[in-house]
């Protein structure tokens, strides 16, 4: 497989307009770290204190991603990455939050890229809209290493997992609905095993974005984005995002 591309160099002026941000929170404080912080790495930073004026703000001049709080008067977090997925489905939308209550998956199936918890890694934050401003193929694509735990998962065919809904693709990951014990933030190397049709095989490296304990109607039970692909996979798993995952980043409900 393809040991890990680091992306903590400076946004480089060959980027162009991928290195616009809109940085979205109620808390002046917060406003004026993230901005200084982004800014040394070369972003062009604007900055909004609610959803309704970030929204007019996005309309005016499209930023490449934006960095919002959740919990914030005049048009919260999620009213505004609801906004923003109707205008463009596919644009990376991270969120903040300092609260537990938020749950992750509703998050992810909205079409936000991250869920990012309260207090915050600066560094961390900076990698995460990095990381979200390279193409799925190019980010998918990048070497990665490590012990990680095995996640192998085995369907009849990936036509029929994907018409009977047990397994759900997204711009940034799948879901399926088995009960395994795995825990949000774990990291996998994961195997899907057909056993019939086209294809036979997929693998690649994830990260647990949600595990729910218990049946929740209308939602799977576990959430992957992916970080990796092995190179035979790449190009069908782009082609899967393409037909089935636009709208969600990783889809929480098997409607999708």
């Amino acid at each position: 497989m393809a040991g890990s591309t680091s992306m903590k160099n400076p946004v480089s002026e060959s980027q162009g307009a991928l290195k616009s941000i809109l940085v979205v929170d109620d808390e002046p404080l917060i406003r004026e770290i993230l901005q200084r912080q982004l800014k040394k790495e070369g972003f062009v930073v604007a900055s909004c204190e609610n959803g309704k004026e970030a929204l007019a703000s996005f309309k005016e001049s499209e930023p490449s991603i934006i960095l919002s709080d959740i919990r914030m008067p005049n048009g919260d977090g999620m009213f505004l990455l609801d906004e923003i997925m109707k205008i463009k489905t596919d644009f990376p939308f991270l969120l903040m939050t300092g609260f537990t209550d938020v749950p992750s998956y509703d998050v992810y199936h909205k079409g936000a890229s991250a869920l990012i918890k309260k207090p915050f890694d600066l560094d961390a934050i900076v990698e995460k809209v990095k990381a979200n401003l390279v193409p799925n193929k190019q980010r998918w694509a990048e070497e990665f290493s490590g012990a990680k735990a095995d996640l192998k998962l085995d369907f009849e065919s990936l036509d029929g997992a994907i018409k009977d809904k047990s397994l759900s693709w997204g711009r940034g990951g799948f879901s399926f609905s088995k009960n395994l014990p795995l825990h949000a933030g774990d990291e996998v190397e994961f195997t899907l095993n057909f056993e019939s049709g086209d294809v036979s095989q997929i693998k690649g490296l994830g990260v647990i974005r949600w595990n729910l304990d218990s049946e929740i109607k209308g939602h799977q039970k576990v959430g992957i984005e992916i970080s990796g692909l092995e190179s035979a996979s790449l190009d069908l798993v782009l082609k899967l995002v393409e037909e089935h995952g636009k709208a969600s980043f990783i889809p929480a409900r098997a409607s999708v």
